[in-house]
C-alpha cells in the first residue's frame, strides 16, 4: 500500500514492518526494539511455512484437543428461539427451519444462542437460565434429547461483551471496562467491553463459562467476538500496557480451558476467529474469515487470496476451523470451504432451489463420508497442478486420499490437470458426480484427466480396489474383496422425479445379490446403480455400475412431440445410429427445435450433445436451449463469441452461459452441459432448440447422462 511504499521506498520486493504505539521519548532515554529474525530460502513459500512452524513446535504446548471435534464439520443454530411450548427446545427449531431436509441426519453439532434470560436483553454476561421456560432442569433435558439423537450442544455466550443491566455489568464494568486515550468507555455492540487484561474479568468469565458446563452437560462453548477483535485500553487502574490486547486474551482463554477442563475434560472451547497463533493454544478451534476476507478484496478488484485458503489450516491441522462465508449462506464460500476442508454451517434458508441445495448438501454428504481424511493431521495444502488458476489440497489418510481441485479461473478447464502418486490396486472417483476418472500412467504417477466449471471445486479419492458389481437379471451382484468390521453398504440410483435415493444396509457376507426393487420400490428410473462400501463410517470405496445414460434424440423426433424450423437429416454424416440432423446453411440465426417432451431431469446429470462443425462452413457460434414446463425457454448453454443474443440478458447465468470456446470443426465432438448451470436439475424438460450464428452444423445424438456432474 502507500505506506508499504513511502517506508521502504520501492515499489516491488520484500519488506517488513513493525508497528508501535506512538510514545514521547524523553532526552537520553532509549526504546528496546522487537527483536527479529529473517531467514532466506530458496524463494518456495512451502520452505519458509515448514521452518516456521517448526519453530513455532519448539514453544506451542496446545491443550489436548477433543478427537470427536475434529471429526465434526456440519453444524446448526438454533437462533431464532431455543424453546417451544414453555420449555428449552434446542432440536425443533433446526427441523422447522429446514423441513425438507433431513436436518437432524446431517448436523454433527447445534449451538444454542439467544437462550439467557431474557433473551439477548441487557444482562449478558450473567448468563441465567429462563425461569419461565423451565429453567436448568429444562436446559439439561433439552440437551440429553440431543445427545441421544448422537448431536453435540454448543452453547455461545459473549466473549468481552457484558450488558449494561448486568449484574456483573452493574458491579464491575467501570472497574474491568476498556477506557480510551479520552477516558472514554468503549461501547462496542451497546454494553460494557470487559478488558481481557484485568485479572478479575479473566477468573470471572472462566468461572462462568465452568459453571455453565458443568450445570448444561454442554460439549462446547463458544466465546464471540473476543478472538478477532482488538483495542487499545488506557484504563489508568488497569496494570497492563495500552496493547497488551493479545497477550490478555491468551491468558484469558488459558484460565477458561483450566477452570473447564476441572469440570469435563473434552469441553471445546472456541472463538471466532484466532486471535493470534500464539493464542490457538488456549483454544480448540475457531471460525475462519479466510473465505469471506478472499471474497472481500476480490469485490473490490484485489484477488489475494482465489482459494480462500488458510495456511495455519494446513499446518496447524489439530486446530479446527469453520468457515463463516460472506453473508452466512453463500454457495461459492462453501464450494471454498470444501477445497480447504473445513467445517460448515448446515443451515440453508429458502433463497436457494432444489439445485442448490443439493450442492449444499452434496458439499455437506462428501465431508462426513470423509470425515477420515478431512481431520487427517498430515494435510497437504496447494500441490502441484497441471494448469494455472487451479488449484488443489491433498488430505491422505492411511488407506486413501482425497483430493480437493478449484478452477479459480472464469473459463471451464478439462484434460489432464492433477498428476497424483499412484498406489498399485487403487482407482480414482469424483465423489460428488460417482464418476471414475480417466488416468494416464506416467511413471510413479498417474495423470487424471477431468472437467472443472468456472470457480467450482470437485473432489477425487483415491481408494483401493475393494468392491466389485455386476448385474444379474435386473439385480446387482456385490462382491466385498476382504473382511472389514463394521462394514454397511450405501446403495444409489436415480428417482423418477430426479433426485438421487439412496439406503444403507448392512453387511451379512462378502457377495450380496441385491434387487432395487426391495431397497425402492418402483421409486426409481434408471439401472445406473452407485454403492459405496463404508468402515466405520468413513468411505473405502465406491462403484458405479449399469446404463448411464437416457437418449432424448436420435435417429428421429421422439414420439409425441413436434418440430419447429427445418430438419434435415443426414444418413452420410453421422457420430451413432442412422443418421444426425441439420438445416441449411444460412446467414443469421439457423435453427430448428421440437417440443412435446415429458421428462425429469435428474439432479447431478449432464446433458450430452455431439456435434460437426462444417470446416468449409463453420458458424461463430452455437447454441442449445432448453424448455422446460416451469420457466419455459429461460435455460441456455453456447460456444463460441455471443452473437445470437447481443443484448447479453442473463449473461453467466442459466438464461445465457457461456461454455467457452467453439468445438474443434471438422470432426464429431461431445459437448457436455452440467444441468444444474442451465437450471434444469428436477425439472421437467418439454423441449430443445438447435441454433448457431451463421455457418453449418450436424447435430447427433442428445442423451441425459446421469451422476456425471
Amino acid at each position: 500500500d502507500d505506506t508499504a511504499t513511502e517506508i521502504f521506498n520501492f515499489d516491488v520486493g520484500i519488506g517488513m514492518g513493525i508497528h508501535y504505539l506512538k510514545e514521547k521519548l524523553a532526552p537520553g532515554s532509549s526504546l528496546k526494539l522487537t527483536e527479529s529474525v529473517i531467514g532466506i530460502h530458496k524463494g518456495d513459500w512451502r520452505d519458509a511455512m515448514q521452518r516456521y512452524k517448526e519453530w513455532v513446535l519448539t514453544w506451542y504446548k496446545p491443550h489436548k484437543r477433543p478427537d470427536w471435534w475434529r471429526r465434526c464439520f456440519v453444524w446448526d443454530h438454533a437462533t431464532d428461539s431455543p424453546y417451544r411450548n414453555g420449555r428449552y427446545d434446542f432440536l425443533t427449531p433446526v427441523i422447522e427451519r429446514n423441513k425438507d431436509l433431513d436436518t437432524l441426519g446431517r448436523v454433527d453439532w447445534i449451538t444454542i444462542v439467544n437462550w439467557w434470560q431474557p433473551p439477548y436483553g441487557p444482562n449478558e454476561g450473567d448468563y441465567d437460565y429462563h425461569k419461565e421456560m423451565g429453567g436448568l432442569e429444562s436446559f439439561r433435558q433439552a440437551v440429553k434429547k440431543a445427545h441421544d439423537k448422537g448431536i453435540r450442544i454448543n452453547l455461545y455466550i459473549e466473549g468481552f461483551l457484558v450488558g449494561l443491566e448486568s449484574k456483573v455489568g452493574k458491579a464491575h464494568g467501570g472497574a474491568w471496562g476498556i477506557m480510551d486515550k479520552n477516558g472514554e468507555y468503549s461501547r462496542a455492540y451497546g454494553g460494557w467491553n470487559m478488558c481481557p487484561s484485568v485479572p478479575e474479568w479473566q477468573d470471572y468469565l472462566a468461572n462462568t463459562v465452568a459453571r455453565l458446563v458443568k450445570d448444561t452437560d454442554a460439549d462446547a462453548v463458544y466465546l464471540d467476538s473476543i478472538g478477532m477483535q482488538s483495542s487499545l485500553c488506557y484504563h489508568p487502574q488497569h496494570k497492563h500496557k495500552p496493547g497488551d490486547w493479545f497477550i490478555g486474551v491468551g491468558e484469558t482463554l488459558r484460565k477458561v480451558h483450566e477452570a473447564v477442563d476441572k469440570v469435563k475434560s473434552d469441553v471445546v472451547i472456541w472463538s471466532e476467529d484466532f486471535s493470534c497463533d500464539v493464542n490457538t493454544q488456549y483454544m480448540d478451534s475457531s471460525l475462519s474469515y479466510a473465505v469471506q476476507g478472499g471474497q472481500y478484496f476480490r469485490n473490490q478488484g484485489i484477488d489475494l487470496n482465489p482459494t480462500g485458503i488458510s495456511l495455519f489450516r494446513f499446518y496447524f491441522p489439530d486446530f479446527k476451523l469453520f468457515e463463516w462465508p460472506l453473508g452466512v449462506w453463500d454457495l461459492p464460500g462453501y464450494r471454498q470451504a470444501f477445497f480447504n476442508g473445513n467445517g460448515v454451517m448446515g443451515t440453508f434458508d429458502d433463497k436457494y432451489n432444489k439445485s442448490e441445495k443439493k450442492r449444499l448438501l452434496d458439499i455437506i454428504r462428501v465431508l462426513r463420508d470423509n470425515r477420515d481424511a478431512f481431520s487427517s493431521l498430515s494435510p497437504v495444502p496447494l500441490i502441484e497442478t497441471k494448469r494455472e488458476g487451479v488449484y488443489a489440497n491433498e488430505f491422505p489418510t492411511d488407506e486413501k486420499v482425497i483430493y480437493t481441485v478449484y478452477n479459480a479461473t472464469k473459463e471451464v478447464q478439462e484434460g489432464e490437470l492433477l498428476e497424483v502418486k499412484h498406489k498399485d490396486g487403487y482407482h480414482y472417483v469424483e465423489l460428488f458426480s460417482h464418476k471414475e476418472i480417466e488416468v494416464k500412467p506416467k511413471g510413479q504417477k498417474v495423470s487424471l484427466s477431468f472437467e472443472i466449471l468456472p470457480e467450482e471445486v470437485v473432489c477425487i479419492a483415491q481408494l483401493p480396489n475393494l468392491l466389485k458389481i455386476k448385474e444379474e437379471t435386473q439385480r446387482i451382484r456385490i462382491m466385498i474383496a476382504e473382511e472389514r468390521k463394521n462394514l454397511t453398504l450405501n446403495i444409489g440410483l436415480i428417482g423418477k422425479k430426479g433426485e438421487w435415493l439412496t439406503k444403507k444396509i448392512g453387511v451379512d457376507k462378502m457377495s450380496m445379490l441385491i434387487d432395487p426393487k426391495d431397497l425402492f420400490g418402483e421409486d426409481y428410473s434408471y439401472r445406473s446403480v452407485t454403492a459405496q462400501l463404508f468402515s466405520n463410517s468413513s468411505l473405502v470405496d465406491e462403484v458405479t455400475v449399469g446404463s448411464e445414460e437416457v437418449i432424448l434424440l436420435e435417429d428421429g423426433l421422439p414420439t409425441g412431440t413436434v418440430s419447429e424450423g427445418i430438419w434435415e437429416w443426414d444418413t452420410s454424416l453421422k457420430y451413432s445410429g442412422d443418421k444426425s440432423h441439420t438445416e441449411p446453411a444460412a446467414q443469421g440465426r439457423p435453427q430448428h427445435s421440437f417440443t412435446g417432451l415429458e421428462q425429469v431431469i435428474p439432479f447431478g446429470s449432464l446433458i450430452v450433445q455431439y456435434i460437426y462443425l462444417d470446416p468449409k462452413n463453420s458458424p461463430k457460434q452455437v447454441m442449445i436451449e432448453f424448455k422446460t414446463k416451469d420457466k419455459g425457454w429461460e435455460h441456455c448453454a453456447y460456444w463460441g463469441r455471443n452473437f445470437l443474443v447481443p443484448s447479453r440478458v442473463g449473461y453467466g447465468t442459466p438464461r445465457l452461459y457461456p461454455m467457452g470456446d467453439l468445438p474443434p470443426i471438422g470432426k464429431w465432438v461431445r459437448l457436455e452441459v452440467p444441468a444444474r448451470i442451465v437450471g434444469i436439475e428436477g425439472l421437467e424438460l418439454e423441449g430443445i432448440k438447435f441454433s448457431l450464428y451463421g455457418g453449418r452444423v450436424n447435430w447427433d445424438k442428445t442423451a441425459i447422462v446421469m451422476g456425471q456432474d
